[in-house]
């Protein structure tokens, strides 16, 4: 059976693992996110937004955003959004593996979004829109 390398940030060492099915050099891990690694909050000022923020993992070289879902779903008070990861383009991954705050803004008025649903792979996330952080 032919297997690529899987870099393990941080061990020195790597793990390999059945070419196939599965996107090139770990790119599905940056999906291992939890409800806990994000926050969503209406932000008041001129005209207001809503901000969502959280935390990814983005692995050899892909950049990972929140970008808004179309289409919207049917109840107009949840804001959908979606992961998107965009894999390294290189000819060379560099093989890293870290921690990065992903942001999403859009201009909204306070009673606009009630709720924030995240697509992911693995499973979906729903966020209750909050009061904005001191």
């Amino acid at each position: 059976m032919i297997t690529r390398r899987k870099f393990i940030a941080g061990l020195g060492s790597a793990v390999a693992w059945p070419l196939g099915a599965t996107t090139l050099w770990g790119a599905q891990d940056t999906m291992d996110v939890s409800k806990d690694d994000f926050l969503a909050w209406f932000e008041p000022g001129a005209g207001g937004k809503i901000v969502v923020i959280g935390k990814v993992t983005e692995v050899d070289g892909s950049t990972t955003t929140l970008v808004r879902a179309e289409p919207q779903g049917i109840d107009p008070h949840t804001l959908m959004l979606k992961i998107h990861i965009e894999p390294y383009k290189g000819r060379f991954h560099p093989h890293t593996a870290f921690k990065r705050e992903i942001r999403y803004e859009e201009p909204a008025e306070k009673e606009t979004f009630t709720d924030v649903y995240i697509e992911r792979k693995g499973g979906n996330l729903t966020l209750k829109v909050e009061a904005a952080p001191k």
